[in-house]
């Protein structure tokens, strides 16, 4: 039912009339004075939200431009839904369509979704003008053949997620085809590079075997068959004829790189919807856990117990999640998600439901990656970021480690956590951390009078590390949750030894933390229990072992709860603040958040915290590398000097030195750019 418009006194200046209608492409052509007599003769309009200012079906009656508010524009598919195609924003207009032939009806409802404001034109007046100006008429034609067109893409479940310019942009690379009743449109072994859209009419999909054909299904309005085809060179796999005369979109591979151009985003986002396109549904065996934030928020985690994989939604996100039963499309999460919230993003579920196939939370469903790949094509410098960041950070992981840490917690780790042994470790580490500093000249000493003993320190880095790990892995058995994996990699500037220890993710902000503190603290109780048998003993090689496990061990301690690295310090950081992704959001922030914040009152005291954390690890990350590349460079003379002249292996080495830095700095703003991964679909 249509909702009259709240009356008010005009507000809407003439020169501001004439601006709205100025930049209606139908009225570019007119002279300033014939612009100025149809603003004057124009209307307003003013709508609350909720209110239906157009409705489907209905008779035209005005041409309409948005001064000011938002709508939703929606049509009814096939099976009589409401399906939100477009929001309007302030110099969109609408309307046009049904007015330039006597008799048209409304082809869609539009609902104001924020207040309002409208200049209209009534039907007589937009009917006069056009007839007076025919550039005008063919103008608003092509405008509206190509919004008919984008609002059918919007209908077609792949194309639901694209924004109204991107939807324009693909409308105008489709060509339309008219085929007769019988005729083959795909022929099954058939090499495609295009697929197509039913405008209008029916076609059946027949498969081809042993000489008969077999009908697998039929396609009407809103269907889009070959789609395949879009992602690579490969044989149709079904015959598909036209039971009727049919109206198609023809929609070539080229056509749809053109029309994507570099938004590797969007690329990414069509492949995931074209596999789809059918009704994804949660894989078996998925395990839901809730937790509730500090701040009262609900964060839901799902754990693939088969493959040892996690996922977290918010709030949204598991309500989209509970509808992942088989039976829904794109189409029905868009109207359900937009009936829920009251908005119209089919883009966050689009990005949600890829990620969730991404991670296998999804079955029926195949994102093909090499095909995708070969229509994302990288330029140089998304490459060379990609190569930074995997030669500065990799891991490699074994899995099925779970059982050999639960045996040993069973077996003799369950003591470790009594009152009476944390105290015992507690005082270790006290009295250890005052012997070391108050002994530590003999250390120095022993190891100075035998050089020979510092290989001693590779023994010691590698007893700390394995430690250091355990002790995660036994505080996560302690917590009643899985050990994952356990693995080597390298990180930044150094090898590393982690523990896969994700099902934290499903315990308490306590428990997170304990497990995190873990590993540090390992480490204090081991440095503790090696200062004090130092006193205790005069062999030089136990003394110059012992100092330097000790050594080792308070550096680990040190660089282990530098909260600006990713390692357990960040980890207790943004557990004890509930901050996830604390890292990463606060350097997006200080690339895109900080221009605008310090043109804004107060943003800056409000993010301070993003400002601080980021800043400072921005500038740590930057001084750390430029000593690394120094102390590197150092090295790499030496080695090279032993197979070329000193001059140019000293040259080589600054070579060597720069190349090292330009993979830490490309990892930097691949960090800033908030795109570490998201070039890889």
């Amino acid at each position: 039912m249509l909702s009259r418009s709240v009356a008010l006194s005009e507000s809407i200046s003439i020169p501001r009339r004439v601006a709205l209608l100025a930049h209606v492409p139908a009225f570019e052509t007119m002279a300033s004075s014939e612009i100025e007599q149809i603003a004057k003769a124009a209307k307003e309009e003013r709508y609350h939200p909720g209110a239906v200012v157009m409705l489907e079906g209905h008779e035209a009656d005005r041409f309409a431009i948005v001064e000011s508010g938002e709508a939703l524009v929606s049509i009814f598919d096939n099976r009589s839904q409401s399906v939100p195609i477009a929001q309007l924003h302030a110099g969109e207009f609408f309307g046009e369509a049904a007015l330039l032939e006597p008799g048209r009806r409304r082809n869609a409802t539009v609902t104001a979704s924020k207040p309002l404001h409208l200049l209209t034109l009534d039907a007589a007046l937009f009917r006069r003008m056009i007839g007076e100006l025919p550039q005008a008429r063919e103008a608003f034609e092509r405008n509206a053949e190509l919004i008919a067109v984008s609002n059918f893409l919007k209908m077609c479940t792949p194309f639901g997620a694209l924004s109204p310019a991107q939807l324009r942009e693909l409308a105008g690379k489709l060509t339309r085809v008219t085929v007769a009743a019988g005729s083959v449109v795909v022929r099954q072994g058939d090499i495609g590079r295009s697929c197509y859209l039913v405008r209008a009419g029916s076609l059946e999909v027949l498969l081809e075997a042993d000489g008969s054909e077999r009908k697998l299904a039929t396609l009407g309005r809103g269907s889009i068959f070959g789609e395949t085809a879009l992602m690579i060179d490969a044989p149709r796999n079904a015959t598909v004829r036209s039971k009727e005369t049919c109206d198609l979109l023809e929609l070539g591979r080229d056509d749809l790189a053109a029309a994507l151009g570099e938004d590797q985003k969007f690329a990414r986002r069509m492949f995931e919807l074209l596999q789809m396109r059918g009704r994804p549904r949660q894989a078996s065996g998925i395990e839901a856990h809730k937790r509730t934030t500090e701040d009262g928020n609900q964060i839901y985690y799902l754990k693939n117990p088969a493959k040892g994989t996690y996922y977290k939604l918010a709030e949204r996100g598991w309500f989209l999640w509970q509808r992942l039963d088989g039976s829904n499309g794109m189409r029905d999460l868009v109207c359900a998600w937009f009936a829920e919230f009251g908005s119209f993003d089919p883009g966050a579920i689009a990005q949600t439901l890829g990620g969730l196939a991404m991670a296998g939370f999804l079955e029926g469903v195949d994102l093909q990656m090499k095909a995708a790949m070969s229509m994302i094509r990288l330029k140089w410098w998304q490459r060379a970021l990609l190569t930074a960041s995997r030669a500065v950070d990799w891991r490699w992981t074994l899995r099925g480690v779970d059982a050999f840490f639960t045996d040993a917690y069973r077996g003799w780790g369950h003591p470790l956590f009594s009152r009476p042994a944390l105290f015992a470790f507690a005082l270790i580490s006290a009295l250890g951390l005052g012997v070391f500093f108050f002994d530590a000249p003999t250390g120095k000493a022993v190891l100075a009078a035998h050089g020979r003993l510092k290989w001693l320190v590779i023994p010691a880095y590698l007893v700390c590390t394995a430690l250091h790990e355990f002790a995660h892995a036994l505080t996560t058995k302690h917590c009643g949750r899985e050990v994952n994996g356990a693995g080597l990699g390298w990180y930044r500037f150094s090898p590393v030894a982690f523990i896969d220890t994700s099902d934290m993710w499903l315990a308490g902000r306590w428990e997170r933390i304990a497990v995190t503190a873990a590993g540090p603290a390992m480490n204090l109780i081991l440095a503790g229990a090696a200062s004090l048998l130092i006193p205790f003993t005069s062999n030089p090689v136990l003394i110059a072992g012992l100092w330097q496990l000790a050594v080792i061990s308070y550096v680990l301690v040190l660089i282990n709860l530098n909260p600006l690295l990713e390692l357990d310090g960040y980890y207790l950081l943004m557990d004890w603040l509930e901050r996830p992704n604390l890292r990463k959001k606060a350097l997006e922030w200080l690339a895109h958040g900080l221009g605008p914040a310090l043109r804004t009152t107060g943003q800056l005291r409000e993010h301070r915290f993003e400002l601080l954390y980021g800043a400072g690890t921005l500038i740590y990350v930057v001084f750390t590398s430029i000593a690394v590349a120094i102390s590197m460079r150092a090295y790499a003379d030496r080695w090279i000097s032993r197979w070329m002249p000193s001059v140019a292996s000293h040259y080589a080495a600054y070579v060597f030195a720069v190349i090292l830095m330009g993979f830490f700095l490309a990892r930097i703003a691949m960090d800033l750019r908030g795109k570490t991964r998201s070039f890889m679909p």
